[in-house]
């Protein structure tokens, strides 16, 4: 009985034996199964793997015979094909050949220390290899033997490096590469060096040497195939290159001349042609360069093209080049090679010059005739859409024209023209031509515009009609293009179109050929005749303005105003004298009201046209919105010139004629007006005659559904009561006025402001706060002078609140000279010295006292003294009261009582964490606890988070959807059955029709 019992414990004890002596290696294997951290393998010449790329692999040992013999033709090979063949080396260390492993240690060291010294160093142990090859080191201890390869590798690749090579030998990184090289290596199956692999796959003779020619026999195939197969991964290019991401090199700082403008393909050209007319024309630059790269080339010969069609008298010469770009991806995923990827790019450099160019440079062109040259308009339009379109036909392709809402000369959309460039229309521009002539219907007969778009300069003519032709013949075609709904489109000279077009394909070489082979005429500089006057403009703006009312498009109305605010600078008793002669009925009551307001000149230079004024014939009707517009002009005019008391008048009449309107079209004119009717009473001093009058509109607009006139009389009440410091009548008002979405971000913003100059007073700082940065930040850029102000409260509030505002806060573009005394002010309440605090206030009265924020920095002494004595308890344990109060620099006549009184304050609202002790007249400060065991941190996380989803929910509401997009399109069966359905109802209705006769 006792010897299986003996046995069984023999077993457990050998089972366990087994366990504790196998686990260690068991867990030894399982750490070398992880993959490295970094690739194996040296690069030659740093060339990165593309994707038609040829990879060759290459198992090298630094001391094997055969491995030395093989490099030369490999590298020569190498330096024939460049970067089309990629080498990757890896160091196998034979266990029979002695000092494998050290000098493929060396390598990876040298390796980690200077990768462009990997493969001189390899070169230089194939060199010497006798050195270390068996033999010679067999009576040198292994110790001699790497001091030798740490000396022979610093001779070769330079004596600096020699105790970073040391250093090397020691460190165990250097060991762990060399056992992974190996490890790869037998993985891979490589029995021995040479050993390569071709894009992957083992090559026959693997581990046998190839010369120069068999190098080429295999390559050669393999660098034609790829080429064939580059368009096909090209397709698949951009998914593999989301695994990458491109290595930011830094861009040289190369300086860039006054004169010359770079174009890139994100640039707008609108802003490049303006900065390019300002230099030519009011900097005084006689040339200036153009210098642009891909993708730009296009739009850098277009804006060059829109320049000489600007300016007379402009040379032009045309230089072009090419450049190689290298870029270095590094991969996102384990596993994956770096990459070099080379870009071929063009590069175009354009010279323009009210001077003589090189005429016999083949990029030269001389200027344009004077009669090509027409100036641009000193205003824009906002039209949109694009007059691209889809065309197709027999006999060729024709041209779409787009469609659109301007009145602009007939086009036909494919009807052509003749051979002598003839043509005409009528009706809705549908036509059907022949040959070489079509016709169409469509067209207006109206004044030439010249104009441009919203997306860019464009010359293509658009008419209003639809925009559908069909043609037959060798110019014909049916095209149909895209709907513009511009007011009035991107139109100019006709005859530029095909040149503009045609200036994307040129061909360069051929540059000097490219003109009209007859004598060229002297360019005259006289332009002045093309520029359209303020009048002129003023005449387009109520074409705008009608067509607005006709159509009873409120946006129309808007553009309108948005153009006039650019003519407002311009406006002269010469352009609306003949302004108020044009759009009004001489001799009515309107009109001899508005002249009188105008002063006659005897001698002046009018902008008009003489055509136009001759034959100008005024209107027997004038539509009540371009009454109310020369309203609006003429007190425009008059503030300008400061004369308030008559701009009194002016406002005061308008609002009389308003009030008798009610049209949803006269919406927007009548909150302009309502705004410089308040606004010429404020420079007058008498701003409260009108309170019961603006709240007579206001209920006026409100009963019309008027929400912006609502809304822009709502600020306007609010504005006259805060002047007066109505701080509570303004409060019941916009706590009683109906609120809407709303509809203009301009007087949102002054809401805003309003309600935050209404909350500070009322001592609500935190809604203040939020209403008063909310307004900053809503505000546009130009409005300079209101974000200073929304800043001037909003720094108060903040301190009132026991906030710091930050330094870039002071620091804004434009804005810190306005704001150096708020930032004095700033810096005393945070260094809590009394007595700098009443040194700034009394040093910055005057400014306080304008910005009317003197009741807030009385307030102020109160959170100086706090933070005063916040700073005192930090910094003492233990203070008497008399030292509180000389620190504090009370100045009353009992300090020591009143720095006990404020000490007790202070305590009792938690501003410090102290005990007052009376009897012994100090105060003992308790230790400051940690504040992140508090709730400090978790209600500034909170605030924050509240802050981005209250952001969040306002994009989200402002969001716009055309209509009707979530509804799916009507198919063919469907329309078939609603069809058959609305026939069966109306049958079913006629047949109750005929029961009840």
């Amino acid at each position: 009985m006792k010897r299986p019992k003996l046995a069984a414990t023999l077993l457990l004890q050998s089972v366990l034996f087994s366990f504790l002596i196998l686990s260690p290696f068991q867990w030894i294997v399982t750490a070398q199964s992880l993959p490295p951290a970094k690739q194996d393998g040296f690069f030659y010449k740093n060339r990165r793997v593309d994707s038609d790329t040829i990879v060759i692999e290459a198992f090298f040992d630094p001391v094997c015979p055969d491995s030395r013999d093989s490099w030369p033709p490999l590298k020569q090979a190498l330096e024939h094909y460049g970067p089309r063949v990629s080498l990757v080396v890896h160091l196998l260390p034979l266990p029979y050949h002695d000092n494998a492993y050290a000098t493929s240690r060396a390598l990876h060291i040298v390796n980690t220390i200077n990768s462009s010294a990997t493969f001189p160093l390899l070169e230089w142990f194939f060199k010497y290899q006798e050195r270390f090859y068996n033999a010679p080191t067999h009576n040198m201890s292994r110790a001699s033997v790497v001091d030798e390869i740490v000396k022979f590798s610093a001779e070769a690749i330079g004596n600096s490096y020699l105790s970073a090579i040391e250093s090397g030998f020691n460190d165990r990184k250097t060991d762990l590469l060399t056992r992974v090289s190996f490890k790869l290596s037998t993985s891979r199956g490589v029995f021995g060096t040479p050993f390569f692999f071709v894009n992957g796959f083992v090559l026959p003779d693997a581990g046998s040497p190839l010369d120069y020619n068999g190098w080429r026999k295999i390559i050669d195939p393999l660098k034609k195939r790829s080429r064939r197969r580059g368009l096909f991964l090209n397709l698949h290019k951009r998914k593999r290159m989301d695994r990458y991401q491109r290595v930011e090199k830094p861009k040289p700082e190369t300086p860039i001349d006054e004169n010359e403008i770079r174009i890139t393909s994100q640039g707008r050209m609108r802003s490049y042609i303006t900065y390019a007319m300002t230099l030519l024309q009011e900097k005084g630059s006689n040339e200036i360069v153009f210098k642009a790269m891909g993708r730009a080339i296009n739009k850098t010969v277009t804006i060059v093209e829109l320049i000489k069609r600007r300016i007379v008298g402009l040379h032009q010469n045309t230089a072009i080049g090419s450049t190689d770009i290298t870029d270095m991806w590094e991969p996102l995923e384990e596993g994956l090679l770096p990459l070099e990827t080379t870009r071929h790019v063009s590069m175009i450099t354009i010279t323009l010059s009210m001077k003589e160019l090189n005429t016999s440079s083949v990029g030269y062109q001389p200027p344009l005739p004077a009669e090509m040259v027409k100036a641009l308009t000193e205003f824009e339009y906002d039209g949109e859409g694009s007059p691209n379109g889809r065309r197709r036909g027999r006999g060729g392709r024709g041209r779409p024209r787009g469609r659109g809402n301007g009145f602009v000369p007939v086009e036909y959309e494919d009807g052509g023209r003749d051979r002598n460039n003839r043509g005409y229309g009528r009706g809705r521009n549908r036509g059907r031509g022949r040959s070489f002539r079509g016709r169409g219907r469509g067209g207006y007969n109206g004044p030439y515009m010249d104009m441009q778009q919203d997306g860019g300069y464009n010359y293509e003519v658009q008419a209003q009609g639809g925009g559908r032709g069909r043609g037959r013949g060798n110019r014909g075609g049916r095209g149909r293009g895209n709907r513009s709904n511009g007011p009035i489109q991107a139109a100019a000279l006709r005859d530029d179109l095909l040149r503009i077009k045609l200036a994307s394909h040129l061909d360069f070489a051929k540059m000097t050929q490219d003109v009209e082979m007859k004598d060229h005429q002297t360019p005259s500089h006289s332009v002045s005749s093309s520029v359209p006057s303020t009048f002129q403009h003023l005449k387009e703006i109520a074409s705008v303005i009608e067509t607005g009312s006709y159509a009873k498009e409120i946006r129309r109305i808007m553009r309108a105003i948005r153009l006039t605010m650019g003519l407002r600078r311009k406006l002269t008793a010469s352009v609306l004298s003949p302004f108020l002669n044009f759009a009004l009925v001489p001799g009515s009551d309107v009109h001899t009201r508005l002249s009188g307001f105008v002063p006659k000149e005897v001698d002046h230079d009018m902008e008009v046209d003489t055509a136009t004024s001759v034959t100008q014939t005024p209107a027997k009707h004038v539509l009540p919105e371009l009454e109310i517009y020369c309203y609006l002009l003429v007190l425009l005019f008059l503030i300008d010139q400061k004369k308030y008391s008559e701009a009194k008048d002016c406002s005061s009449a308008s609002i009389a004629r308003v009030k008798s309107l009610n049209r949803r079209t006269l919406d927007v004119l009548a909150s302009r007006l309502y705004f410089y009717y308040s606004y010429s009473y404020e420079l007058t001093g008498d701003l409260a005659e009108i309170r019961g009058n603006l709240l007579a509109l206001h209920r006026i607009a409100t009963l019309r559904h008027d929400e912006l006139g609502q809304e822009t009389l709502l600020n306007l009440l609010l504005r006259n009561y805060l002047h007066y410091n109505l701080y509570d009548q303004a409060e019941k008002l916009r706590s009683k006025a109906p609120r809407f979405e709303a509809h203009s971000n301009q007087q949102f913003c002054r809401y805003l402001f309003y309600l935050g100059k209404i909350r500070t007073i009322q001592l609500e700082y935190t809604d203040a706060k939020e209403s008063l940065l909310q307004a900053a930040r809503k505000a546009p850029v130009a409005a300079q002078g209101f974000r200073i102000l929304c800043n001037k409260w909003a720094i108060l509030v903040r301190l009132l609140l026991g906030e710091i505002p930050e330094r870039t806060t002071f620091m804004q573009k434009g804005m810190e000279k306005a704001l150096r005394p708020y930032f004095e002010l700033t810096n005393a309440v945070r260094i809590g010295d009394l007595e700098l605090f009443r040194a700034v206030a009394e040093k910055f009265a005057g400014t306080f006292s304008a910005d009317r924020t003197n009741n807030l920095i009385v307030r102020l002494r109160h959170n100086v003294i706090r933070t005063g004595l916040r700073n005192i308890s930090i910094s003492y344990s233990r203070i008497s009261l008399v030292d509180v109060a000389k620190k504090l620099r009370l100045d009353s006549a009992n300090p020591v009582a009143d720095a006990e009184s404020i000490v007790a304050k202070a305590i009792r609202d938690g501003a410090i964490d102290a005990t007052l002790d009376h009897a012994n007249g100090w105060v003992v400060s308790k230790e400051t606890g940690d504040i992140y065991s508090t709730t400090e941190p978790q209600l500034a996380f909170n605030s924050r988070i509240a802050f981005c989803l209250n952001m969040h929910n306002e994009a989200v509401r402002a969001l716009r959807f055309p209509p009707n997009t979530h509804k799916e399109k009507e198919g063919a069966e469907k329309r078939r059955e609603r069809q058959q359905q609305e026939q069966e109802l109306a049958q079913h209705i006629a047949e109750e029709d005929d029961d009840d006769f």
